[in-house]
Formats: C-alpha cells, structure tokens, sequence
C-alpha cells in the first residue's frame, strides 16, 4: 500500500488530478473522484504566543461525498470537517460495503507534515443477519391437513 507526505492542502480521491490518487476498480469505485481535502490551519503568530501552543492542526473535509467519510468510525457529515490527530484512522465510502482505510500521523511534535497511510484494502463486516421468518403455510395446505384422510374412512 501507498505512503505520502504533505505540508500543504492535498485532495485525496480516484481523479488523476488529486495528490493521493486511488486506482479504480470494483473494490475503490465506491470513493468519489475528489473525496476529501486535508488542509493545515495557518494561525497567527499573535494566536500562537498567546495559546503557547505551536502544533499545527489539520483538518479534513468531505467534498460533499456521497458515500461518506468516517473518522475513528464517527461520520463527517458531507461537506463538513473534523480536525486529525495522531493515528487517526480516515475511512473514504464509510457507508459502503467496499471502502478504503488511511491511517494519518504527525512525524514531528509540531505537526508541519503529515503522513497518509493506505491500510491493505477489505471489506467490511458484513451487516449482522436478519432474522428470517418462516414461510406460512399456505390456506389450502393447512386445511388439507386438518382433513382426515379419505382412503382410510372407504376401507369396509
């Protein structure tokens, strides 16, 4: 699986044109061809002093997908973002059977790059079975049934 590092935007997807490009085929066609953007939060050196903080945060966005995104396992919903932590696990077509798995981390505390992980491609779990009912018998057949037998009442 793929390995990528960015200190910019980036747009992960199937078009050519994003950065992390997924190839299509029958297990990927379920991610949209620019699925989600991942972008750094530039603060102010003013907002830096006075939080003290000098980590940079990265957000994703769903570019309003129709298969969903998933973060940890909590959707995004489409269009909107969450910020990326360490080891965050990103899912592209989280509401589909088929999807991809992107694993994010932060080389260095301050957070300037961020590297994007593709985890080995499965599908997952299959929904929990349903209950079946069973058949009900048919009208005709139950009173078939119920009926005494024919042959045996003409025996003399």
């Amino acid at each position: 699986m793929g390995s990528w590092e960015f200190s910019a935007a980036f747009c992960v997807g199937r078009s050519r044109g994003c950065e992390v490009s997924i190839a299509t085929s029958e297990e990927t066609r379920t991610v949209s061809k620019r699925h989600v953007g991942i972008v750094p939060l530039t603060e102010s050196l003013a907002a830096t002093a006075r939080s003290g903080c000098s980590k940079r945060r990265w957000l994703i966005y769903d570019l309003e997908t129709m298969n969903g995104t998933a973060v940890n396992g909590e959707d995004i919903p489409s269009g909107g973002s969450k910020e990326l932590h360490n080891g965050d696990e990103v899912v592209l077509a989280s509401a589909m059977r088929q999807c991809v798995r992107l694993v994010v981390q932060f080389p260095d505390e301050a957070h300037s790059h961020i590297v994007v992980k593709a985890l080995a491609r499965s599908a997952t779990p299959p929904p929990a079975p349903q209950h079946r009912r069973t058949a009900t018998p048919v009208l005709g057949d139950f009173i078939a049934e119920t009926q005494p037998d024919q042959s045996e009442e003409n025996i003399s």
